[in-house]
């Protein structure tokens, strides 16, 4: 049962669990910023495959940060029990990780005014 429908939870811990949440999602951002310009130290990630894998890492490292912070908020406050910690915890952080994979090489394309070609050229 989520914080919001539970009729015990009061306006606090509603602030409470949500500022947790946001505070993990920007520390996930603050710290994949840092780690991309750290490692990769280029505008463009994707250029090379070395630069590449070292941005799937980034993605993996910066949204395990963001994740847990969030799961620490909602453990804590009796939204989600320690039995579905774990599995929660996985859950997102894939589903952060898609996200990022996904979306952050079209941003940058979009940014960069890089031109995508799907033809299928012999």
């Amino acid at each position: 049962m989520g914080a919001w429908s539970n009729e015990t939870s009061t306006p606090y811990t509603l602030v409470l669990i949500t500022s947790l949440i946001t505070l993990g999602q920007t520390l996930e951002a603050l710290i994949g910023n840092y780690l991309v310009k750290m490692w990769i130290k280029n505008d463009y990630p994707f250029g090379r495959a070395s630069e590449t894998f070292r941005f799937l890492f980034v993605a993996l490292l910066m949204s395990l940060v963001g994740i847990w912070v969030s799961m620490f908020g909602l453990f804590f406050n009796n939204v989600i029990s320690s039995d579905l910690l774990v599995v929660s915890a996985i859950r997102f952080w894939v589903s952060h990780v898609v996200g990022i994979l996904l979306f952050t090489p079209l941003f940058y394309a979009w940014s960069e005014n890089v031109k995508l070609d799907f033809s299928l050229r012999n």
